[in-house]
């Protein structure tokens, strides 16, 4: 299972759906425990469509571009 995401990858949620691009990445504890989460969003038309999602539900895509490079 690839994790090893970076901001600007081109990513879908393993059970389907639109082509979306890493924005930024937040970590979440709860009970001790802590997930990494992926903030992704997506234009459709002229709406943008953002949302947060567990990394490992995520599969890689494409790499878009290189963040800070």
């Amino acid at each position: 299972m690839n994790t090893d995401f970076k901001v600007g990858d081109v990513v879908r949620h393993k059970s389907g759906g639109q082509d979306t691009i890493i924005i930024r990445f937040e970590d979440e504890t709860v009970d001790g425990a802590t997930k990494r989460l992926a903030v992704c969003g997506r234009f459709e038309g002229q709406n943008f469509h953002q949302e947060t999602m567990a990394v490992e539900m995520l599969e890689f895509v494409n790499r878009w571009f290189a963040a800070g490079s």
